[in-house]
Order: C-alpha cells, then sequence, then structure tokens
C-alpha cells in the first residue's frame, strides 16, 4: 500500500473482516475443531493442516499455495545445525518444543483426524 498524500497519525485507512482471515472460527472445520476443544495455536495449526490437505476443495487453497511447502524449524534441525543457537534464548528450548509437538500430536492430532477425516481429509 503506497499513501498518495501525508497521512494523519492513527487513521483508519481500511478495515479486513475477520471472515477474510484464517482462524479457527473461520475454518471450514470450525465446529470440529470447538467440539474437541482445539484452540489457539493447536487449533490453527489443525486448520492448516487439513486446510492444506484438502487442496482446492479448501476455502483457502489460495492462502496456502503462497505458502512455503517447508518451513525449516530448529526443532527438526540436527545437533551440528543447532550449534548455532548456542548462546541464544532457543540453545536450551529445541529439544523440550519437540517433545511438546510430540505430545499434542499423540494427544489431539492424531485422535481430531482419526475421529473426523478418515478416510477424506
Amino acid at each position: 500500500m503506497v499513501a498518495n498524500a501525508n497521512l494523519v497519525r492513527d487513521a483508519l485507512l481500511g478495515t479486513i473482516p475477520k471472515t477474510a482471515c484464517l482462524s479457527i472460527l473461520t475454518t471450514s472445520i470450525a465446529a470440529e475443531l470447538q467440539a474437541e476443544g482445539l484452540t489457539g495455536g493447536l487449533g490453527l495449526t489443525v486448520a492448516v493442516l487439513i486446510g492444506r490437505a484438502l487442496g482446492h476443495r479448501s476455502r483457502w487453497a489460495g492462502y496456502f499455495a503462497s505458502l512455503p511447502e517447508h518451513v525449516p524449524l530448529p526443532v527438526f534441525w540436527g545437533d551440528v545445525d543447532l550449534t548455532v543457537l548456542k548462546g541464544t534464548e532457543l540453545e536450551g528450548a529445541v529439544p523440550g518444543e519437540l517433545a511438546a509437538m510430540t505430545e499434542d500430536y499423540d494427544r489431539h492430532v492424531r485422535h481430531f483426524v482419526e475421529t473426523y477425516f478418515r478416510d477424506d481429509p
């Protein structure tokens, strides 16, 4: 967005309706997420997982197509690659994150997918 004139500080330039933003409330699986109590980041992660699996059938297909296929998160790096985090706040956090992600998957995501999307996501 480019301004053609000087702007007044805190001026409203436009609005975006909530329905135009992907959230756990606007995904096609909102009712299922609510039924399972999947909220916050985990709920949104599951919404993206299912939405990407739906491909062109997802309302958000265009948005998902704009995202990278893979993001090399530190939680999936090997020990040698993790050495670059030495001295940072992330240095000791990665092993705990992987354990937390694994627990979330085992406790929530697997059950969700098997319950609602056994044959077809």
